[in-house]
């Protein structure tokens, strides 16, 4: 099973259009690797997945 990940309000403090400078220059400085910017509230910003064997349980 997957289900799509939505934006949501308080990711957009960090995320979204409106980031506050401070905010805006510190992500990039602490978290390279992190892309996420420019969102807007329920933006698909990701998936999630399950999976289960024919006995049940999880691979």
């Amino acid at each position: 099973m997957l289900s799509g990940i939505a934006s949501v309000p308080g990711g957009m403090v960090r995320h979204g259009e409106a980031v506050a400078t401070p905010v805006r220059v510190a992500i990039p400085a602490r978290y390279p690797d992190d892309h996420a910017m420019s969102f807007d509230r329920g933006d698909l910003r990701g998936a999630q997945g399950v999976a289960v064997t024919d006995d049940g349980t999880t691979p």
